[in-house]
This record gives C-alpha cells, structure tokens and sequence, in this order.
C-alpha cells in the first residue's frame, strides 16, 4: 500500500490546530485527500491513491499522493493565521474557534456593561426628571405662596441644591417653616429706602 506523503506540520501542535473538519463526509471545503495517523505521524493519502512504489528505499508514495504537498502547504498555512484573517468559518481550527469565541464573548460582556450602564443612567434620569416635574408642578400651583421665590430659587442655584432640595425648602417656605436670607444687593437698597 502507498504510504501517503507525511505532513510537515509547523503551526503550534497537530492535535489543537489541525482543521480536521475538513475531512468530514458534509464539509462544505472538502480537503483533497485523506488523513492518516500512522505510528503517530500525520500523513496525506489521494483518493485516487495508485498504491505506493517499491523502491531500494522502501516504498515510495505514488504520484498523485506525491502532488499533494500543495494541498497541505495551502491548508498549513491557513491553520497557522489569526481567525479574523480567514473568511470562511468552516476553515477555522479549534485554536482559531477558541480564540473567536473568546473574541466575541469579550464583546458581549462590553456590550451588556454599556447596557446596564444605560439603563442605570435611564433611571437615574427619570428619577430626576420627576424630581423636577414634582417642583415645577408646586411652584406652578402655589407661586403666591413661596414668599421671596426668586430669592430661594437663586439660592438653589448658588448653593447647587438638588431639585428635591429646591422643592423641599420650596414646601417649607410655603408653610412658613423656612425664611429665605441672602438678600440682593439691590433688595437691601430697596428695603432701605423704603424704610426711610
């Protein structure tokens, strides 16, 4: 029998980057000969094999295993590639696999952090717009009732207070529970002169 051509294999070890599916009876990229693990050495045989040749050497592969050197030069060369190099993905070996795998599950994760990142920030943005809707809606319905609104509301923006703090003291006022300071330069003026 013709002992097929060994198959020179440099891409990290056989066994993890070998595409052995392109031998399988459905693939799509058929490999153009057989695969052959003889005393462990991997070895190429042509379907149409012409039975080997007897020679003061031994028995040597015939022509058509002979021819397939190409074959596996082609098939090594695209083992030995980064997966995002090759189109097809039935090509890819189960180092390639793995490696797009993790690949994509990296981007997964990225994609489900920027998810629940922008749902927090959703809520924390609905939370605040009902803040401000619930002080706008009081000051809108009691604005006679807030005494010195402009003084409270200026404050508010001084200080940084939040809307729900705006709208608290904005409650206090209007109960006569909290008296706005921090009076205007011109307010003073005016109180002044009213006074004399």
């Amino acid at each position: 029998p013709c002992p097929g051509i060994p198959i020179e294999w440099d891409a990290d070890t056989f066994y993890t980057t070998y595409p052995f599916q392109l031998h399988a009876p459905n693939a799509k990229n058929c490999a153009p000969y057989d695969l052959m693990i003889i005393s462990g050495i991997p070895k190429a045989r042509s379907p149409q094999c012409l039975g080997g040749t007897v020679t003061l050497e031994g028995i040597q592969p015939c022509a058509k295993c002979s021819r397939l050197t190409l074959d596996v030069k082609i098939i090594r060369e695209k083992a030995s590639r980064l997966f995002e190099h090759i189109r097809n993905h039935d090509d890819l070996n189960s180092t390639q696999l793995r490696a797009k795998v993790a690949l994509v599950k990296e981007k997964v994760d990225t994609l489900r952090f920027e998810k629940l990142d922008l749902e927090g920030s959703l809520q924390r943005a609905q939370a605040r717009l009902s803040q401000w809707r619930d002080l706008f809606q009081f000051i809108g319905q009691n604005p006679c009732s807030i005494p010195a609104l402009h003084r409270l509301l200026a404050n508010a923006e001084k200080e940084g207070w939040s809307s729900a703090k705006t709208l608290e003291y904005c409650r206090l006022a209007a109960v006569g529970k909290y008296t706005v300071r921090n009076y205007t330069q011109y307010e003073i003026d005016l109180a002044v002169l009213i006074y004399e």
